[in-house]
């Protein structure tokens, strides 16, 4: 068993500087090229796994499947080979963000969040798939989720471990299954004819398999579960899956439709390319123009107590639920919510040093949890500030009494958002409730480590948007996490 005396070591041109994780094969560590500097991530092999033919195959297979389909969307393979003592390992590009599952575990997804996730998927494995790699094994722990501020949401999706894959090449069952007749894969996304142990798994298993997680992503839980791999097995062959309608009633009808078609049992009957897929997700994007349901803030579902500030308006407000006094209370929140937008001053400085937004206010960043609408301050204007023109008395009509939902994530999460005077709103990925106003609102996201970052979102309708924090300058490196992506 490789161990951590290998800190120190060098696998071809890499250094080794440190252990990042530990899984049932081998041992991740993390290295730095001696000649370029860059840093990188070795997979070391268990020497006694190196000596069996079969697993070493499919050791290397993940080396020669990323190599074939060379895709931003898809985890670089630098190198690969033996270490001196015989051990193999696979050098891959060093990812910062978290998996797919990690992310899960706080909630269901928006629904363009998923979608957008979902086509970025796919449009990797398209070009996986034209060169004849299907991948065999997509799942959550298989997606992982980095910092990309050149595309849309800020973050990038990227699929691993390609162990399994079949490369153009294999024929018959022993492309499927191991050595003892065992069909490999994992279950929960596992395809009706994979899980069969079909001699004629094709790319429309990963097809099906991507529609078990967009349905996971939206629903927050797949579509067959059991008490046994072989229970899972059989309502993948047998069962047809419930309508995610019926877990989440406000999905889209699109969505829902792109994501039965995908599981169905049939391959014929699914989406034949993963272009096509793709495809079908945008269009459902596009006929959808209402908001999707958002992911209740991490504390709502700890405790299933509503945190967004319009509830705890609500409750603090009108307990008795009088309509004069609620409106009464809302064009207040209104009037404050207006002050904010039209050139209030919102406490804000920036550091120099750090070139990051900071609370001039010196708010406690551990302030209550949520505040109210109406009872957040107004910091007097500043002595240059620009007035915006006078909007005249606000109108308790329809179009200005709704409210917008401002779904707000950040890469990695767990940020806190600071409002315009530094009272604590809420830590993402969380969704702020606000009176609808034509204009911004200034935020800042604040996580130790990282750069606070100062952020302008818009409250005239609802929407979502994930924000990429940069690590300060010498903050040390977050703990060592056993659901690294390399760890499989």
């Amino acid at each position: 068993m490789m161990t951590p005396t290998m800190i120190g070591e060098s696998v071809g041109p890499y250094r080794i500087t440190r252990k990042i994780g530990e899984g049932g094969m081998g041992t991740v560590f993390a290295a730095q090229h001696t000649l370029l500097g860059h840093q990188a991530a070795v997979k070391v092999l268990r020497k006694e796994y190196s000596r069996d033919e079969a697993l070493l195959q499919r050791f290397f297979n993940e080396a020669r499947a990323a190599a074939l389909a060379k895709h931003p969307g898809i985890i670089a393979v630098l190198d690969f080979g033996h270490t001196a003592n015989g051990s193999a390992y696979i050098v891959m590009e060093y990812l910062d963000g978290e998996p797919l599952s990690r992310r899960l575990r706080r909630g269901r997804l928006l629904e363009p969040d998923a979608a957008r996730l979902a086509r970025q998927v796919a449009s990797a494995l398209e070009v996986a798939h034209s060169r004849h790699v299907v991948h065999r094994d997509l799942k959550p722990d298989n997606v992982f989720l980095v910092p990309d501020p050149e595309v849309v949401g800020g973050e990038r999706a990227k699929v691993l471990d390609f162990g399994i894959a079949k490369l153009a090449g294999d024929q018959g069952p022993s492309a499927v299954m191991t050595s003892t007749g065992q069909v490999m894969g994992t279950p929960t996304y596992m395809a009706p004819e994979q899980a069969r142990g079909a001699a004629n798994v094709d790319h429309r298993a990963d097809v099906y398999a991507l529609g078990v997680l967009l349905y996971e992503m939206v629903t927050g839980r797949p579509p067959f579960v059991g008490e046994g791999a072989g229970d899972v097995i059989a309502k993948h062959i047998y069962i047809p899956p419930q309508d995610p309608r019926e877990r989440v009633p406000e999905l889209s009808g699109a969505l829902t439709a792109v994501i039965l078609r995908c599981l169905e049992k049939e391959p014929g009957a699914r989406y034949q390319s993963m272009a096509a897929l793709s495809a079908a997700l945008e269009a459902a994007g596009a006929s959808d123009a209402t908001p999707a349901p958002l992911i209740p803030p991490m504390a709502a579902l700890a405790s299933g107590v509503g945190t967004t500030m319009s509830s705890a308006a609500a409750a603090a407000l009108d307990p008795a639920g009088g309509r004069g006094r609620a409106r009464r209370r809302l064009v207040i929140a209104l009037l404050a919510l207006a002050a904010v937008l039209t050139g209030t001053a919102v406490g804000l400085a920036v550091s120099k040093r750090h070139g990051a937004a900071v609370s001039a206010a010196g708010a406690p960043r551990d302030a209550a949890a949520v505040v109210p609408v109406d009872a957040i301050a107004i910091a007097p204007p500043a002595v240059d500030a620009v007035s915006a023109p006078d909007a005249g008395p606000i109108a308790l009509d329809a179009a200005t009494a709704a409210t917008v939902e401002l779904r707000i994530a950040s890469v990695p999460p767990g940020a806190t958002i600071l409002g315009p005077t530094g009272a604590r709103l809420g830590v993402t990925d969380a969704t702020l409730t606000l009176p609808r106003h034509d204009g911004t609102l200034a935020l800042v996201l604040h996580k130790s480590g990282y750069a606070d970052l100062a952020i302008a979102v818009s409250t005239a309708a609802s929407s979502q948007a994930s924000f990429p924090l940069v690590r300060r300058s010498g903050a040390p490196k977050p703990p060592d996490d056993p659901m690294n992506p390399y760890n499989h």
